[in-house]
């Protein structure tokens, strides 16, 4: 399973509860976030903001490409994965970007 999003930052913010909804299964014995944020500073400067430009289409298919490749390269199978993005102009502190993966966790 993989949901991937580029979100528009001028319409809506990215919400970590739809990641929460979207790998709320008991079969996943791992799950790992990773949430980006703006930064205070850059190389010892201050920073207010940025700005985000994408091709969607383009940006979408390299998040479905490396999907691929875990199960390729790496033999990670029966996971979900979800990945927000967002495009646009954002404020410091404000979230960039939002992943989260369940997997089956086996002992062995």
């Amino acid at each position: 399973m993989l949901h991937v999003k580029i979100i528009d930052s001028s319409i809506e913010k990215i919400e970590i509860s739809k990641a929460e909804h979207f790998l709320k299964s008991e079969k996943f014995g791992a799950v790992i976030y990773f949430v980006g944020v703006v930064r205070d500073n850059n190389e010892n400067k201050k920073v207010n903001g940025i700005t985000y430009d994408a091709k969607d289409t383009m940006v979408i298919k390299s998040f479905e490409e490396i999907y691929n490749e875990t199960e390729q390269k790496l033999g990670i199978k029966n996971k979900a994965v979800f990945i927000e993005h967002v495009k646009g102009h954002l404020k410091h502190k404000e979230k960039i970007t939002y992943m989260e993966k369940g997997t089956l966790w086996k002992w062995r």
